[in-house]
């Protein structure tokens, strides 16, 4: 038995299937990390806008609103489109189509196309995260997923800790409509290299699914259920609070907000790694396991977040800067490694055919929030 794993790890086609892996792992993270670039940069122009084009807080809000309606919205139907059409060609046709919206939102100059712009980038930004699930369904194996699932997650929280050092020096210097030039600049690199890397299947150029995709069909079949109560989107509602509460009347703001992203990295880096090597543990120990043994692992991380929201609740005005950003990231570890992880389970828990509708329909209650 383990001369035969052995034989099989060391085979020629495995080491094609972990480096084609490995290489669409890093396409996916790039694409996805260049639209929620694109998603922050217009909280951060806000400033600019409001003194440059003569808008007020309604104007932006209107704006604001149009997005995320249009995001909730394209979520209702990516979990179908993912399932029907090839990851391969849809994924980098939403990149490609962002980048025309954010480089059309920078030569816009009446509100109502600004509205209207916005608004089309929500609908196709809503495309985006399950395509990336199923491929990731397709390519993982099962006793690594949460450890994948969560090295992508975390390419927003990337985005996030690079927006607030990044996009105030293009703002300074070039103008609030750079930052909309750079990444749409950064989304059409992006889809070239996701358009040139990715691949729907690894059957699709002969490989083997090395316990991927069969094995997790197999165990939805004899459950039959989901988990899943919260979901990825929660983490950027959180940043979106973060920075109209946080960015405007604090000097520290930025870092504050880079806090928390540096904690949602580590968080979705460890917490997965963490629920990957319990199951496995589990799996050794009892010869069996299923996607619900993560979950007294959640509940403890849940309890961390309850506190550390509390505790950052009951902080004063003035209260020290050190213990706001202590917060902040463990608040960003434990949001980002929760929903992560939870992510991980529902799909988990149907057939890899169906992956994208699951996910379509449990991230809508974080969007009807």
């Amino acid at each position: 038995m383990v001369s035969t794993l052995q034989s099989r790890h060391h085979s020629d086609d495995y080491r094609r299937y972990r480096g084609r892996f490995y290489i669409i792992v890093a396409c996916i993270f790039i694409g996805y990390a260049s639209l929620v670039i694109g998603r922050r940069a217009f909280a951060f122009c806000k400033p600019a806008m409001l003194e440059v084009e003569g808008f007020d807080e309604t104007n932006l809000g209107w704006i604001t609103t149009g997005f995320y309606l249009t995001y909730a919205i394209s979520k209702c139907f990516a979990g179908v489109v993912a399932d029907t059409f090839g990851s391969r060609l849809f994924f980098p046709t939403c990149l490609f189509v962002s980048s025309i919206f954010c480089a059309a939102f920078a030569t816009a100059a009446q509100f109502y196309q600004l509205v209207l712009l916005w608004s089309l980038e929500g609908l196709i930004q809503g495309f985006a995260w399950p395509i990336c699930g199923k491929l990731l369904m397709h390519w993982c194996q099962s006793d690594e997923l949460a450890t994948w699932w969560s090295f992508l997650s975390g390419s927003s929280n990337v985005s996030g800790l690079i927006s607030p050092i990044l996009l105030p020096i293009v703002i300074k210097n070039y103008g609030w409509r750079w930052c909309f030039y750079g990444t749409a600049t950064a989304l059409v690199t992006a889809a070239i290299l996701n358009f040139c890397c990715l691949i729907d299947s690894p059957i699709d150029i002969g490989l083997s699914q090395y316990d991927g995709i069969m094995q997790r069909q197999a165990n939805a079949k004899d459950k039959g259920k989901s988990n899943r109560s919260d979901n990825k989107d929660q983490a950027d509602d959180q940043i979106d609070w973060l920075q109209a509460i946080v960015y405007d009347p604090l000097p520290h703001s930025a870092a504050a907000i880079g806090s928390f992203d540096i904690g949602g990295i580590i968080g979705t880096l460890s917490v997965g790694y963490i629920s990957d090597s319990l199951l496995n543990w589990r799996r050794k120990d009892s010869k069996t396991s299923d996607a619900s043994d993560r979950i007294p692992f959640m509940i403890f991380i849940s309890a961390m977040c309850f506190m550390a929201f509390l505790m950052l609740l009951l902080q004063p005005p003035d209260g020290s800067m050190v213990i706001i950003h202590a917060l902040l990231f463990i608040l960003g570890s434990t949001i980002c490694g929760i929903i992560s992880v939870l992510g991980v389970v529902s799909m988990e828990n149907v057939p890899a055919s169906i992956a994208g509708r699951s996910h379509t329909v449990l991230t809508l209650y974080g969007n009807c929030e």
